[in-house]
């Protein structure tokens, strides 16, 4: 499998937890509903462990809005998140990932750009994966 399989399993991850299993969403929400989670992730920076191979190492970025109508049920998404994923490591066939590491914290704020208005909160991820050998 490709290292874009890392990004399902992120999502697989966080979509075992119960509550989060009917929330969390990949991209932008379009029906929005007054209580989600949105998964964003990129291509993966590739780079390499040796000076003469390929670069076959991504490390992949996913940014993750905890949305609700308050901010309180945000940060219980946004804890629930966090509980899900940090210090795992995910199991990708044919890549060895590293465990999941917590980049970045945003607190709650309302979104006003919204109809009715939304608060969320932003956490970042990090996981750094190869090829098995």
């Amino acid at each position: 499998m490709s290292e874009a399989a890392v990004a399902d399993a992120f999502l697989a991850a966080l979509r075992e937890e119960p509550t989060l299993r009917q929330v969390v969403h990949e991209g932008t929400v379009l029906e929005r509903p007054t209580r989600y989670v949105s998964v964003f992730t990129d291509g993966g920076l590739r780079g390499i462990e040796s000076f003469t191979g390929p670069q076959q190492t991504v490390l992949r970025t996913f940014v993750v809005h905890s949305v609700a109508a308050d901010p309180e049920k945000v940060r219980q998404l946004g804890q629930l998140v966090v509980a899900q994923v940090v210090d795992r490591v995910l199991v990708v066939d044919g890549r060895v990932c590293r465990r999941v590491q917590h980049e970045a914290s945003e607190p709650a704020r309302l979104d006003r750009d919204v109809d009715p208005p939304l608060f969320y909160g932003v956490d970042e991820f990090s996981v750094t994966s190869k090829p098995a050998t």
